[in-house]
């Protein structure tokens, strides 16, 4: 194995596990980012550190969600919380329920992903920019705590 390859190789495995829970936080990154276009790369790096504290103590038995203090944090927190939820806790989904471990292997893929973005460009927002690449046709509305995804 080349040297380097091994958090590309990870990343592959946890994707083919579970592919839909990674579209699914990156469309609601991407719409959050549409919805506020003052978000910053550093606010979603701070929620998804929020998220990964969480799931380390839900891991210990206590339920309990860290905050920060900038309610925008605390919002794209949420949301990625509910994401995992949604995949975590429905019996029904069967094959594509995941574990808290895979939980939050999935969450540190994204947090080492806009880490580096963080790091390697000046831009604020450059890994929200760079995620919102891939999904030019969609836009999320929130309506009545369901959401609609429109595509053209």
């Amino acid at each position: 194995m080349k040297e380097g390859t091994e958090p590309y190789i990870r990343r592959a495995e946890l994707y083919s596990k579970n592919p839909e829970i990674f579209a699914k936080i990156e469309l609601t990154l991407v719409g959050l980012f549409r919805n506020d276009n003052k978000l910053k790369n550093e606010e979603v790096a701070e929620a998804l550190e929020l998220v990964l504290k969480t799931l380390d103590t839900e891991k210990k038995g206590i339920l309990y969600e860290y905050r920060a203090e900038s309610s925008v944090v605390n919002d794209v927190a949420l949301r990625v919380l509910n994401v995992i939820r949604e995949y975590k806790d429905m019996a029904e989904l069967r094959r594509g329920r995941i574990t808290l471990d895979y939980a939050k292997n999935v969450i540190e893929e994204f947090l080492k992903e806009i880490k580096f973005y963080m790091e390697i460009e000046k831009n604020p927002q450059s890994y929200l920019i760079h995620i919102s690449r891939y999904h030019p046709e969609r836009v999320e509305t929130r309506q009545g705590g369901g959401s609609l995804i429109i595509s053209s």
